[in-house]
């Protein structure tokens, strides 16, 4: 990579998370249906835009594509099996494919500055992916910004496709000087962690979809227990493991009537669980397991799979107030909450078994949860990848500060974790007082 990513120089460190704004849009173009060349913009048909791409192949021929192109962006269903057939042509907008990005000469910016403002003037040219960046100098200053092209939309959210046809397009994107930012907050600390950065009264669309905020309130939680934040306290911060999520989604339910004295020991298990993520925590694979039994609540209204997709703040509105979304439409009788809990419990425990065995003391959390590095080839031969692919127990969950995410396909096998951790701190050579970052 061109120039230090993540790290410091002589006066200045820096740290991204992701900002997870919304950043892409899909256009439903409108095809002329006497000449399917053209599509439908702004009352008048204009060409589609072709180009031939070579993908040059090892130990075998050329492979060759043909991309559409609209004033929105690249025709992406072109490139899903079935293209003929799927209907009308989408395509896609998105920053990351603006032919104008200074992203690269942003981290070399960062290398190179010396205080707040030449950090600010580095960020502005930083385009995508659009990051949460977190400051920090040899002077005592802590400082945040966002940074990255978002768009301003003409109309609508970004949630939905929009037609092509006009009155839905991208004015520009949010000037840099009004994205979210803040200089030594009266705080005294910052935290990112992939949380919401603006208000409902930020005048720009960031996002209608912010990630959960559980992260970022454990950590604040553990800052604000005060104490001597050394260098240990804040290796300690970024490996916790204990998850908010659970603390608020298990009181919905400890309530659950036990279908078998199996269910009741689990339920009384988890009444005795901190939240604790931990590798050789039991209820922690309980509730995982029980937690993926319950993201199945949709699917019966839906038809397709989704519980990688379906998120806490979903289950417990609805178990909250015993919503519909518990009854199983597949069946001619109605199925309350209290119902599809104690099922789903049921057959997470049968999962447990299954997977681990049928002593729930061994149940433990790290033989379920693992981090996997599959080598790239011998992964799939027999034997060879046994030897070449790594794979280690692992804590947290992807509600936690050390990220765990994990496959809800039976596996529990992690898809996301930290890439990179780094404690900052700065000595004034004055005093022995030390600012940590």
């Amino acid at each position: 990579m061109p120039g230090v990513i993540i790290g410091h120089n002589a006066n200045v460190a820096w740290a991204f998370t992701s900002v997870e704004p919304d950043v892409q849009d899909l256009y439903v173009e409108e095809t002329d249906p006497a000449d399917p060349s053209r599509y439908r913009f702004r009352g008048e048909w204009k060409a589609f835009e072709k180009r031939t791409e070579t993908i040059h192949v090892r130990g075998a021929a050329d492979d060759s594509l043909t991309v559409r192109s609209t004033v929105h962006g690249p025709v992406v269903t072109d490139m899903m099996a079935g293209a003929d057939k799927l209907g009308p042509a989408v395509a896609l907008s998105w920053t990351a494919l603006d032919p104008i990005d200074t992203t690269a000469e942003a981290l070399l910016g960062y290398d190179v500055a010396r205080d707040w403002n030449e950090f600010l003037a580095a960020a502005s040219r930083f385009k995508a992916p659009a990051q949460n960046v977190l400051y920090a100098d040899v002077e005592g200053h802590i400082g945040y910004t966002t940074t990255g092209a978002i768009p301003i939309r003409e109309a609508g959210d970004g949630t939905l496709p929009v037609s092509g046809a006009g009155g839905h397009e991208w004015l520009g994107t949010i000037p840099f000087e009004k994205l979210p930012r803040v200089l030594d907050p009266a705080r005294g600390y910052i935290v990112t962690a992939n949380d919401r950065v603006a208000s409902s009264r930020y005048p720009y669309l960031i996002t209608a979809d912010w990630p959960e905020p559980y992260r970022a309130m454990r950590i604040a939680e553990r800052i604000e227990k005060g104490g001597r934040l050394s260098p240990e306290a804040f290796g300690a911060i970024q490996q916790d493991v204990l998850s908010n999520q659970a603390r608020e989604l298990l009181p919905l339910l400890l309530d659950t009537k036990p279908s078998d004295a199996a269910a009741r020991d689990a339920l009384e298990r988890l009444a005795r669980w901190d939240g604790s993520f931990a590798p050789d925590s039991v209820p922690a694979s309980i509730y995982a397991s029980w937690y993926t039994a319950l993201s199945t609540m949709p699917e019966d209204e839906l038809g397709e799979s989704v519980p990688g997709n379906v998120r806490s703040r979903f289950l417990i509105n609805a178990l909250s107030s015993d919503s519909a979304w518990c009854d199983d439409v597949r069946t001619p009788q109605r199925e309350t909450c209290a119902d599809f809990k104690a099922a789903a419990l049921d057959r997470a425990l049968a999962f447990l078994r299954l997977k681990l065995g049928s002593d729930p003391g061994s149940w433990r959390w790290g033989r379920l949860h693992a981090a996997r590095s599959a080598h790239d080839v011998f992964d799939r031969v027999p034997f060879l990848g046994r030897l070449f692919s790594l794979e280690t127990p692992h804590g947290g969950d992807a509600s936690t500060v050390d990220v765990g995410s994990y496959r809800r396909d039976g596996t529990f096998l992690m898809t996301a974790g930290a890439s990179y951790r780094e404690i900052l701190s700065h000595y004034y050579p004055t005093s022995e007082v030390r600012r940590m970052y």
